[in-house]
């Protein structure tokens, strides 16, 4: 979801926070279904304003629950290099979601960073 809420507290749920729920919670339910859609979201957000990349990357994030674990994880290691690099990005709310999505990363596929 790009909508970017300007009244939006840092600690304060909003849109993208829960939208990024909901996506957990269906990827949960629908397994691997879910992953062309968020890939294609996250490939046309990735070059775009802070507002695409944060939603793309809270996307990105949401589904690294997913059941089929190989299948996420493939896609993780393929474009591990090109997340990392987010971590250079100018805006601090892409720098606190790659943060969020490495984290994710972390706990679910930690094989990939090896």
């Amino acid at each position: 979801v790009e909508i970017e809420d300007d009244c939006e507290e840092d600690d304060e749920w909003g849109v993208q926070t829960s939208a990024g729920c909901c996506l957990q919670k269906l990827s949960l339910l629908l397994g691997a279904k879910v992953i062309p859609q968020v890939v294609e979201l996250y490939g046309q957000h990735f070059e775009r304003r802070v507002a695409g990349k944060n939603a793309a990357l809270i996307a990105l994030g949401a589904i690294t629950e997913v059941p089929d674990k190989r299948a996420i994880g493939e896609i993780l290691a393929g474009s591990l290099s090109m997340l990392l690099n987010m971590f250079q990005d100018s805006s601090i709310k892409v720098r606190e979601a790659i943060s969020w999505v490495i984290s994710k990363v972390c706990e679910h596929h930690g094989d990939v960073l090896t």
